[in-house]
């Protein structure tokens, strides 16, 4: 096996046998209709800023810049959820409810997700674990 052989697989291995079908497709559907690279790559920049343009004009309306959703624990409201490292707009965390196998292979628990910029971290602790460990860092959530 040669050595971009090896470094294709190496980069592939962070994503799941579904997200790889997904791009192989993709790809495939790009070739067919002609759209090269880095026009693709501009269509997708403009997409994301349309979605930041319509989250911020959202959170405008509703008058809660900055302030993000509040969160409960064990039933009782405990603070604000943590902002994104990229942007600071409050995260929201959503449970993945896929259990560690083919389609879950790191076994992730939990997605925090940023709405305005797309940044997204996954993590094997469950949705009740990182609420609490970001009440324990003081940021509350």
């Amino acid at each position: 096996m040669d050595n971009k052989h090896q470094e294709i697989l190496d980069t592939l291995q962070a994503f799941s046998p579904g997200r790889i079908s997904d791009a192989a497709n993709l790809i495939r559907l790009l070739e067919r209709r002609g759209i090269d690279q880095k026009d693709f790559l501009e269509a997708v920049r403009q997409k994301k800023e349309e979605q930041a343009r319509a989250v911020d004009d959202s959170v405008s309306a509703q008058g809660q810049e900055g302030q993000g959703r509040p969160c409960r624990s064990r039933g009782k409201r405990t603070g604000q959820t943590p902002g994104c490292p990229e942007c600071g707009v409050k995260l929201s965390l959503r449970s993945i409810p896929v259990k560690q196998g083919r389609q879950n292979r790191f076994g992730w628990q939990s997605h925090w997700i940023c709405p305005k910029c797309l940044w997204e971290q996954y993590s094997t602790a469950s949705v009740q674990e990182e609420y609490e460990k970001h009440v324990r860092k003081g940021e509350g959530v």
